[in-house]
């Protein structure tokens, strides 16, 4: 639709709808009196300018203040004229300087461009529909704002006001014009958006095509490449470690532990460079961001882990916390330090088995020199008395679990950070053993208590044990006042014997206790009883 002047019926009826005050003619006679003032002294400052060969500063200041005021007085007529603000009037920004941030923008638009790629079509579709409806919005703004100027020229205003309000009207039903030339071409695309109809196994074929063929096939090569790469640095470190190293100096060399440690770094970095030169001869760029910011995320993740590596460096150089043939205690067990490598190796002489750590590990304990041989309370084949007094042999014994065979053909386990926790007594590690009862006899035998009862309870042990075959592992035997009870003198009874027959320590307390039995039986010595006397305070009626 194209906005002519209005004649002066129209005039007429747009002067009765919209009737422009006096105050609004008088202040756009004004404004536009002062426009062309402020005009001809822009002209006149540019024409003394172009004409002068020293230029001051204060010239070039009074021209550019001249300038912002004229922009100002033309806001405001256009203000004056249409009453409000609309975005005829107000400008877009200016663009501003790019930043560090821009710059990153700019390096991950690949990656930005291929996430929109997915949705493209629908946002298309809303993205010309919002077009649509901007320029709809735009068209009513220039319309109502050429219904307003043609209310106003036909005002009796100024002759400078009427020139500059009919050149404002021309551009705006121009603009009009244009507006809705946009607005059929963005209906033309978004009806052909909306008529595309494809089945979705055809998108789908498609798009499986497209990357298998495309970005599909550079991450298979970028594979391959890492793989060989793995492969090879791995051949290289097997053939110089087996082939041109010893045994020993695998084990021993603090310069070893260092290459060792170095290849994989030196792996991981040669791995990195052989995906991203495929990756660059495939001139594939969103892939090439991705593995940038995988690196930088990677690179930032390492000022966690620094100090880390830095401990087990110093492990790996033997100036760590934690140094080789030293002991340990992890897990409650004592253990040797053996060889510190990527996965250092830990064992106890006494236990079947080793214990293999990372070196992260490693670096949390602390070791100290070996000063003493006491590795484990038991070896195997070792007759042991436990805390309930339950005797067993022990079986086996390895990191995980200690085996005890006790009488009956019964079998225990315990773990064995446990088992080491136990106040175990072990009958057999040293060359004797010992075994004692205490026993008691009545009061009335008080003067014979400290002698002839002991010399006798021992003459008794001894042939008792004599008579049971126990004469040559006997060591010694005692016999000995041990303390006055409550109700009756006890004695200590005490032999040692060899080790060998520390199996039988149960049946020789039993034979210690017979013995004093058979010495009180043919003595006539009373074995009392716990007894409990009462004391009763006598009455006056008793």
């Amino acid at each position: 639709m194209l906005f002519l002047p209005a004649g002066p019926a129209t005039a007429q009826l747009d002067s009765q709808d919209n009737p422009a005050s006096t105050v609004q003619i008088n202040a756009l006679a004004e404004l536009a009196s002062l426009i062309e003032a402020k005009t001809q002294l822009r002209e006149q400052l540019k024409l003394q300018i172009s004409g002068s060969e020293n230029v001051s500063i204060e010239d070039n200041l009074a021209l550019n203040e001249v300038r912002r005021e004229l922009d100002v007085l033309n806001e405001s007529f256009l203000l004056n004229a249409l009453g409000k603000s609309s975005s005829i009037i107000v400008k877009p920004p200016e663009a501003t300087d790019t930043t560090w941030q821009q710059e990153v923008v700019d390096i991950l638009k690949p990656l930005i461009d291929s996430l929109k790629s997915v949705t493209r079509k629908p946002r298309q579709i809303a993205q010309l529909r919002d077009r649509i409806d901007q320029l709809d919005l735009s068209s009513s703004e220039y319309e109502d704002a050429v219904l307003t100027i043609n209310g106003l020229l036909s005002q009796n205003i100024s002759v400078a006001a009427r020139n500059k309000l009919s050149r404002y009207l021309d551009d705006w039903i121009d603009q009009t014009q244009q507006l809705k030339q946009e607005k059929l071409l963005a209906q033309s695309q978004l009806s052909e958006l909306t008529a595309e109809d494809e089945s979705l196994w055809q998108s789908a074929h498609r798009t499986a095509r497209t990357f298998f063929l495309g970005r599909g096939l550079t991450l298979f090569i970028a594979l391959i490449a890492a793989i060989g790469t793995w492969l090879t640095l791995r051949a290289l470190w097997w053939l110089y470690a087996t082939q041109l190293t010893s045994k020993e100096t695998r084990r021993k060399s603090t310069w070893f532990r260092v290459v060792s440690y170095s290849y994989y770094v030196v792996a991981t970095l040669a791995i990195m460079c052989a995906v991203l030169m495929v990756l660059y001869l495939r001139e594939d760029v969103l892939m090439l961001a991705i593995a940038f910011l995988l690196i930088t995320a990677a690179l930032f993740s390492l000022r966690q882990f620094l100090p880390r590596y830095v401990s087990e460096a110093r492990l790996l150089l033997n100036l760590g916390s934690v140094r080789e043939g030293e002991r340990v205690v992890y897990n409650g067990l004592p253990w040797q330090v053996n060889s510190l490598n990527l996965h250092s190796v830990l064992w106890n002489p006494a236990l079947d088995g080793v214990v293999r750590l990372p070196l992260h590990t490693m670096s949390e304990l602390v070791s100290r020199p070996v000063k003493n041989k006491l590795w484990f309370p038991t070896s195997p084949g070792d007759v042991i008395l436990l805390p309930d007094e339950t005797m067993g042999t022990v079986k086996h014994q390895t990191p995980d679990l200690v085996e005890i065979n006790v009488r009956g053909g019964m079998t225990m386990t315990y773990p064995t950070a446990d088992f080491y926790a136990l106040q175990v007594m072990n009958l057999s590690r040293d060359p004797t053993f010992g075994v004692w009862i205490v026993f008691g006899l009545d009061y009335n035998l008080q003067d014979k208590s400290l002698k002839e009862i002991p010399q006798t309870l021992k003459a008794f042990v001894v042939a008792e044990l004599e008579a049971a075959g126990y004469q040559q592992q006997m060591e010694s035997a005692m016999a000995e006042l041990s303390e006055a009870g409550a109700s009756s003198i006890d004695f200590i009874v005490y032999v040692s014997l060899k080790s060998e027959v520390a199996a039988d320590y149960f049946k020789i307390r039993r034979l210690l206790t017979q013995a004093c039995v058979a010495a009180a039986n043919e003595h006539q010595w009373q074995i009392p009883f716990p007894q409990l006397t009462i004391h009763q305070a006598s009455t006056q009626q008793s």
